[in-house]
C-alpha cells in the first residue's frame, strides 16, 4: 500500500469516517469486497498491526459480515 494511504488510515478523523462509512449498510458489501480481495488484505493486515487503528477494527469486529474477514486477518478464532 502506498506510504499517502497508511499515513491517510492512521488519522484519527479518517478512522471516525471509516467507522461511520462501515456502519452505513449500503457500503458493508463493498468493504467485505475489498477485505476479500488477496491483493488489499496483506495491507489491510499491516495497517490493522498498527495500535492506533484498533478502534477502526474493533468496529469492524461488531459488524457480522465483516468479523470472519477481520478475525482472520487478525489471527483471531
Amino acid at each position: 500500500m502506498m506510504p499517502v494511504m497508511v499515513d491517510m488510515m492512521k488519522n484519527s478523523d479518517v478512522q471516525k469516517n471509516m467507522i461511520s462509512i462501515m456502519g452505513s449498510s449500503e457500503n458493508k458489501d463493498s468493504m467485505v469486497g475489498i477485505m476479500a480481495n488477496p491483493s488489499m488484505f496483506k495491507p489491510i493486515v499491516e495497517i490493522m498491526a498498527d495500535p492506533k487503528m484498533k478502534a477502526t477494527f474493533e468496529a469492524m469486529l461488531k459488524d457480522p459480515a465483516l468479523q470472519p474477514l477481520v478475525k482472520e486477518a487478525l489471527g483471531v478464532k
